[in-house]
């Protein structure tokens, strides 16, 4: 990313790196629980945003936005396309 310019990144992760939720309605000012993520799909997110916080700390990418579509219908990518949007 350093070698191509890659100053900011959008990842678009899942509502399963919340785990068995601490709070409803579930928002992204939730706590995360990775105790409590109970598939791959889940934990692969969730890892991937860790790897992003870093990244974002160490000042090698300047934006990071981390979606949880599936929270936000309206933000959904497959809905738009299936939408043709």
């Amino acid at each position: 990313m350093q070698e191509n310019g890659v100053r900011s990144f959008v990842f678009s992760s899942s509502c399963t790196v919340y785990g068995a939720p601490k709070c409803l309605p579930l928002d992204e000012t939730c706590p995360t629980d990775p105790a409590s993520i109970t598939n791959p799909y889940g934990r692969s997110k969730f890892m991937l945003e860790q790897i992003l916080r870093d990244l974002h700390a160490s000042d090698n990418v300047k934006n990071v936005k981390m979606l949880s579509l599936s929270l936000k219908p309206e933000l959904n990518l497959i809905n738009h396309f299936r939408a043709g949007t």
